[in-house]
């Protein structure tokens, strides 16, 4: 006669966790109710360079648990003001060296330059078990004034743009470095100062802001190509600027972005060549509105 089963233990309650974390100070409405601190037992990281570990204990993380199981619980997570201005000051302190084949290094800056708040820290879960939660988390600073990419074979390349407040807006300059693969060392391609940028045909053609260039970004394919983001503030609103700078003959395109007129604050665009798949998959109009759908027939 066979022994009978134990009865089956109850499962672990569980949750349905939105895998976006938000920021707590800038993008949660302060009337929600239902959040609440998690307490951290540990804290490491990952990949954050020597100021790993500030970031890290500089980091609150909140949850709202949802009534319904079925229903979405969320994260959300805060960074300490000064330690992330600390942090900055740190990373910007160490001059650029005499010898101009070594890495580039940004220069010593006023904080006061940078009109962003430096603590918005966002993240995505990247895995939530029984007592472990894997976070990777993104600072906006981090990608403001430089970028790196391959633009063509194996050519590596970094932007920066400085910020010392320390010079005149106009002195700012925005350098081109490139590294040698065979020697492994970094090369000054160009650099121009903004004072430069603002007196082109092309800047006063298309009415553009006299403010530095934001979120440098590089593609692959265009050697010389720069694309970077000009805000102007007014005083309601704000209007933001996408350009492309050829950085051999100085010629400059621009558009304004579709953004919505209460964002004074730009944010990092991300280049993709999902076109190119979507168009071969005909994307063909919607209802009229604009939208678009596969049309796979």
């Amino acid at each position: 006669m066979a022994a009978s089963r134990p009865p089956p233990s109850p499962p672990l309650p569980w949750i349905l966790l939105d895998p976006f974390v938000h920021n707590y100070d800038f993008d949660i409405d302060p009337t929600a109710k239902g959040w609440e601190i998690v307490d951290c037992t540990r804290k490491e990281f990952c990949g954050a360079g020597k100021y790993g570990h500030l970031m890290a204990d500089c980091l609150n993380l909140y949850m709202r648990l949802a009534e319904n199981p079925l229903d979405h619980s969320e994260l959300a997570v805060s960074a300490d003001d000064e330690v992330v201005t600390n942090i900055m000051e740190g990373e910007t302190t160490e001059q650029l060296p005499e010898d101009e084949s070594s890495f580039p290094r940004l220069r010593q800056a006023h904080l006061d330059a940078i009109k962003l708040q430096p603590s918005r820290v966002t993240g995505y879960v990247q895995m939530a078990d029984e007592n472990l939660l894997v976070l990777s988390l993104s600072f906006p600073f981090t990608q403001m004034f430089r970028t790196m990419g391959c633009t063509t074979g194996d050519t590596i390349k970094i932007i920066s743009i400085s910020f010392d407040n320390y010079v005149p807006d106009a002195e700012k300059t925005v350098t081109e470095w490139m590294l040698d693969m065979a020697t492994r060392r970094w090369i000054k391609v160009e650099e121009f100062s903004l004072e430069t940028l603002w007196k082109l045909e092309d800047f006063e053609k298309y009415g553009l802001p006299f403010t530095g260039p934001l979120y440098p970004l590089l593609r692959k394919g265009e050697e010389e190509s720069l694309y970077f983001i000009l805000t102007n503030d007014l005083d309601d609103h704000a209007e933001h600027h996408m350009c492309r700078l050829d950085m051999r003959s100085m010629s400059l395109e621009s558009t304004c972005l579709s953004w919505h007129p209460c964002l004074f604050t730009p944010w990092q665009m991300v280049g993709s060549e999902v076109i190119t798949y979507l168009r071969s998959e005909r994307v063909v109009p919607y209802h009229g509105k604009g939208k678009g759908k596969l049309d796979k027939d």
